[in-house]
């Protein structure tokens, strides 16, 4: 992820195209100035993009995890059912 480099400083310089100092946009050229650049865009489609597989593979893991631990808890309640039908029986 070294693309990430512009969004991880606190101050990322390049970014955004500074008006000229005391002008109001009259242009349209100059109304685009004001708006980020492309690579801010790309940069930031990136992250989202590697974060959403990230994501993704850990939903994967945490629900094979579940289906585990579900098998597992139903093992438990099947024997405690059982020890529990042998004690009433006993009875």
């Amino acid at each position: 992820m070294g693309e990430l480099t512009a969004l991880q400083q606190p101050n990322a310089q390049g970014l955004f195209k500074k008006p000229k100092q005391g002008e109001l946009p009259g242009k349209e050229s100059d109304l685009m100035e004001l708006f980020p650049l492309p690579q801010y865009f790309q940069t930031h489609f990136q992250y989202i993009h590697d974060n959403n597989n990230a994501l993704r593979k850990e939903l994967a893991q945490m629900t094979q995890q579940l289906i585990v631990m579900e098998a597992k808890l139903n093992q438990l309640l099947l024997a405690e059912k059982s020890t529990s039908n042998r004690c009433q029986t006993k009875l």
